[in-house]
């Protein structure tokens, strides 16, 4: 097997292109909450704070749901890498019922 020899410029290049939609997402995800919290902010102050909890309800579930696909990712990546295949498909099965 031939092993690739990167250069520190196309590594920081390949990183950046993992980097930016995981940044794209977080802006939106935190653009949607600014907005309602927006349009909320004209009612009663009791929806305002009402708005708040399911914000941080929301969040403490995003990143939760979050760091189990993250986690999910490494252990897949890992073992496609070692050419289990068959612990790929288990890792995936267990992501997607721990996600339901």
């Amino acid at each position: 097997m031939t092993e690739k020899v990167y250069d520190s410029k196309v590594i920081r290049k390949q990183i950046l292109f993992l980097i930016i939609p995981v940044m794209l997402e977080n802006v939106f995800q935190m653009s949607a909450g600014l907005i309602s919290a927006a349009m909320i902010g004209r009612l009663e102050p009791s929806l305002i704070s009402a708005q708040g909890v399911s914000s941080r309800i929301t969040g403490v579930l995003w990143g939760l749901f979050k760091g189990i696909g993250i986690g999910a990712t490494v252990v897949m990546a890992q073992s496609k890498g070692e050419g289990d295949f068959s612990k790929c498909k288990r890792v995936f099965e267990q992501t997607v019922v721990t996600g339901c």
